[in-house]
């Protein structure tokens, strides 16, 4: 329906969950924007969303459908690799082109400029910590988020190359305007030169 709207065509939709009237969505633009879906499975830990580590198939058909899949940061790399199978197999199913279909991965970071992955950890569980509440465990952040030295979230972010992932939104935990500064010049003078 979105496709269908976006596309100039007028629409209405009568389903258990949603509806509206005949509609259409104007200025009609020359190409529609790409449909991207984020969302994916997560482990079962205190803190998680919903009650089961797998995302449901519904999910993995509206992505498939979609133009591109942003996998979240609450996902580890085992998760992130079963659900694009899930999404790359129904795509085919579908009768799409499992390649057509762009594939980013979102996550957090809190960078500290050290080698020393004993106190990388403990700064970041803090950092961490005050972030996500106490409501998520840190061994949560920690196999889920891009923690460690700097060569460790590199590794990380390699490791999500590896699976496909072909773009990446990247987001520093922190909101004071110079701690975000440190981290950006972290990420962008040591830790994306070594992915490269």
């Amino acid at each position: 329906i979105l496709r269908l709207l976006l596309g100039g065509h007028p629409g209405s939709y009568e389903g258990s969950h949603f509806r509206f009237p005949r509609i259409t969505i104007e200025p009609v633009m020359a190409e529609p924007p790409p449909i991207w879906i984020g969302g994916g499975s997560q482990p079962l830990a205190e803190g998680s969303t919903g009650n089961s580590s797998k995302v449901p198939q519904a999910v993995i058909r509206r992505i498939a459908a979609a133009d591109g899949w942003i996998s979240p940061s609450t996902s580890p790399p085992d998760l992130i690799a079963a659900d694009w199978a899930r999404i790359q197999s129904t795509a085919a199913q579908m009768g799409r082109d499992q390649n057509s279909i762009l594939f980013a991965h979102m996550n957090s970071f809190h960078l500290i400029d050290t080698q020393d992955r004993a106190r990388a950890h403990r700064e970041q569980r803090e950092a961490f910590t005050k972030y996500l509440g106490r409501g998520r465990p840190w061994e949560f952040a920690e196999q889920c988020y891009l923690v460690g030295t700097l060569d460790d979230i590199t590794r990380r972010i390699q490791e999500r190359i590896a699976l496909g992932v072909r773009y990446f939104i990247l987001g520093p935990i922190t909101a004071d305007p110079s701690e975000l500064s440190h981290q950006l010049r972290l990420l962008v003078s040591r830790v994306l030169p070594a992915v490269r």
